[in-house]
């Protein structure tokens, strides 16, 4: 019996084997993705200071549509990933 999502390497120097990075290079790694965290993050805060000229260039004012600006904002970040990651395992990655 094959079980095709096993990862496996060839022998134990082979250089695609986490294990066997340099210290600088899994440091790389690192850093990069946590740079994509703080851009995630960021990313679901950074409307926030621009919320009353948003609500201003639509002539309005009211607290409600500012909840309502982050409220969907957020389920953007939440059902995006959702819809978009059976398509991944569909069409590849």
């Amino acid at each position: 019996m094959t079980y095709p999502n096993i990862v496996d390497f060839d022998g134990p120097d082979d250089p695609t084997n986490p294990i066997n990075w340099t210290p600088r290079y899994k440091w790389t790694m690192v850093a990069i993705i946590s740079l994509m965290n703080l851009m995630v993050n960021l990313g679901t805060i950074i409307v926030a200071p621009a919320a009353p000229q948003i609500l201003s260039d639509f002539h309005e004012s009211s607290d409600l549509y500012s909840t309502i600006l982050f409220s969907i904002w957020e389920l953007g970040e939440i059902l995006g990933p959702l819809n978009i990651a059976p398509l991944a395992e569909l069409y590849g990655k």
